[in-house]
């Protein structure tokens, strides 16, 4: 019920001032570190393809990187798997970063390109030639500028702009300055979802589940027994 309270109480205050929405808290030992114990994070990279429309909608400004071209969504998946896997990615950040990490290593576990539809338009139904377009890289851990400069290289295929071996190439070379591609905006990337070891945090949201009704209820049992100990036990105790 507290951490309920605080949730509402935390949107509550942000709500006029801040574009943040509080959705669930957990308790967690002194020692939680978000970071090192997170197991992975997945971060978006959002386009919005109006080929046939001159502007975009006010609704996107600074929230989508706009593109109006075509993309082949083919090439852009055979160059994704230039990038999955464990990987030098220094050709991916910049060249003051590189000096500032222990190890420009990192393994890309996943990446999806997802065709999403566009409401502003009254285009029907998504297809190459309009809709969002969403790059999902996942990952235990990113560098600054990755994200873009990664999004960036998978929308240059997509438009015949980058062979799959010529991004390969620019990925062995390691070298920041090599990179030969228009940078997308970094108002186009989102951190979509964090995941933790489940062992190591319990969530509470701001409303129950019948889930967490049930939950709540062993919970309170198991309490009750451990505050209450076994009659049994006492009569033992009166016999000795």
């Amino acid at each position: 019920a507290i951490r309920r309270e605080l949730i509402t109480n935390l949107n509550s205050h942000f709500f006029y001032d801040q574009p943040i929405r509080v959705h669930a808290a957990c308790n967690v030992s002194t020692h939680f570190s978000a970071p090192d114990m997170c197991k992975k994070r997945t971060y978006t990279y959002r386009t919005l393809l109006c080929r046939h429309a001159p502007i975009s909608t006010a609704f996107d400004w600074r929230r989508a990187h706009v593109l109006h071209t075509h993309l082949d969504f083919k090439k852009m998946e055979a160059a994704a798997q230039v990038l999955l896997g464990e990987h030098d990615f220094a050709t991916f950040t910049t060249t003051q970063n590189r000096s500032n990490v222990s190890s420009t290593v990192r393994h890309l576990e996943d990446i999806q390109i997802i065709k999403r539809p566009y409401t502003g338009f009254s285009f029907g139904e998504v297809d190459d030639r309009a809709g969002y377009v969403d790059i999902e890289f996942t990952g235990r851990t990113f560098m600054h500028k990755q994200i873009s400069k990664m999004a960036g290289c998978l929308l240059a295929a997509g438009s015949d702009k980058l062979s799959v071996e010529q991004l390969e190439n620019w990925r062995d070379a390691r070298d920041p300055s090599i990179l030969r591609v228009g940078i997308p905006p970094a108002f186009g990337s989102y951190l979509a979802r964090v995941e933790f070891n489940e062992s190591k945090v319990k969530w509470v949201r701001p409303w129950p589940t019948p889930e967490d009704a049930v939950a709540s209820d062993e919970e309170e049992e198991s309490e009750v027994a451990h505050e209450q100990p076994d009659r049994a036990v006492h009569d033992d105790i009166r016999e000795l």
